[in-house]
């Protein structure tokens, strides 16, 4: 049995910011984890356009900070404001490879294109 065919509609407007790291030796998850509870209440949860965060880790030892904001221009705003963050840079500090001079660097945005409910298939 084939499934209906359903029209694709345009999502309403979400930007992914899709931010993997590593973390420096001798570091454990439950630094990581302290340390992004208190980005996400110092500084995430305050900005414009926050919608929401996850954070992900694979078998391989690398990690991914999963962040939802309403606009990719509320997304940038955050990586501008997080230079300026004491809890950002403790976080940083404990990741391989940061450069603090480009936070922005290694981090992607993605603008959501199209959206399917999980029960129904429908867009």
């Amino acid at each position: 049995m084939t499934a209906p065919t359903t029209a694709i509609t345009p999502a309403p407007p979400v930007c992914i910011e899709w931010a993997p790291f590593i973390v420096n030796d001798g570091v454990d998850q439950s630094a990581i984890l302290q340390a992004a509870q208190d980005v996400h209440v110092n500084l995430l949860r305050r900005q414009k356009g926050f919608m929401k965060r996850e954070l992900f880790r694979g078998a391989d030892g690398q990690w991914v900070d999963l962040v939802y904001w309403a606009s990719e221009d509320d997304a940038l705003r955050a990586v501008g404001d997080a230079a300026q963050s004491a809890s950002c840079l403790a976080y940083f500090a404990l990741m391989r490879g940061i450069d603090h001079d480009d936070l922005g660097k290694g981090i992607a945005h993605f603008r959501r294109m199209a959206k399917w409910d999980p029960t129904t298939g429908a867009a």
